[in-house]
């Protein structure tokens, strides 16, 4: 007889409720996506064009529980443990800085350096001044405040 694995039932139940919660935010979107929609069908606009419109909707202010879903993938974030996002990490103040791994990637500062100079160069050969200002780095070169 197999045994009942309570772990293996709440992720489904979280599976499932992740779903219907989409389900629930393209229902309550679609209204505002038919004139785009209409529009195609009836061979007024293409069918890139549409998926542009459409596209654009969906990642505009205009999408209706966008916070929503923002909060559930911080609640999955905290869930899960997860720590590092979009090139983002968590750090253990709270605090966000670079991602980890493009920290201690990051160990010269020279081909930055570089780049500045050559900037500065080049906008000294069209007679344009140039002020260089270093933004604050938060991160802690002893690692300290580094996820595991």
């Amino acid at each position: 007889m197999k045994r009942f694995n309570i772990r293996r039932l709440f992720q489904y139940i979280a599976a499932a409720g992740f779903c219907f919660v989409l389900l629930v935010e393209a229902a309550m979107n679609t209204k505002l996506i038919i004139p785009y929609a209409e529009a195609f069908v009836k061979r007024q606009s293409t069918f890139s064009e549409t998926r542009k419109k459409i596209g654009d909707f969906y990642v505009s202010v205009k999408f209706r529980g966008k916070y929503r879903l923002l909060e559930l993938n911080g609640f999955i974030a905290r869930y899960t443990g997860r720590r590092a996002y979009n090139n983002v990490t968590l750090l253990k103040n709270g605090m966000l800085g670079d991602r980890v791994e493009n920290f201690f990637e990051a160990n010269s500062p020279e081909p930055l350096a570089a780049k500045v100079v050559c900037f500065s160069e080049c906008l000294d050969s069209l007679k344009t001044p140039f002020v260089y200002v270093q933004v604050p780095y938060k991160m802690d070169m002893g690692g300290e405040l580094l996820p595991k």
